[in-house]
């Protein structure tokens, strides 16, 4: 989210939606890559732990998957 819409609580209503369609679409589990202190509210977890891991130089914590 751009700064000037941080704490509107669209980003929380777009991920929720997000997690929503995955799940109506039949998906068992969704990776994001994001903030690591923002993710687990909406129960993201590290990905690396599941074997899950990005061909891209990140942070390892901010890739993470939740169960839909």
């Amino acid at each position: 989210m751009r700064p000037e819409q941080q704490r509107s609580g669209a980003g929380s209503a777009a991920v929720r939606a997000a997690l929503e369609a995955a799940k109506d679409m039949g998906e068992r589990y969704v990776v994001v890559l994001g903030h690591p202190t923002y993710c687990p509210r909406f129960g993201f977890t590290r990905a690396s732990p599941h074997g899950i891991g990005l061909t891209i130089d990140v942070p390892d914590d901010a890739a993470a998957t939740s169960r839909c």
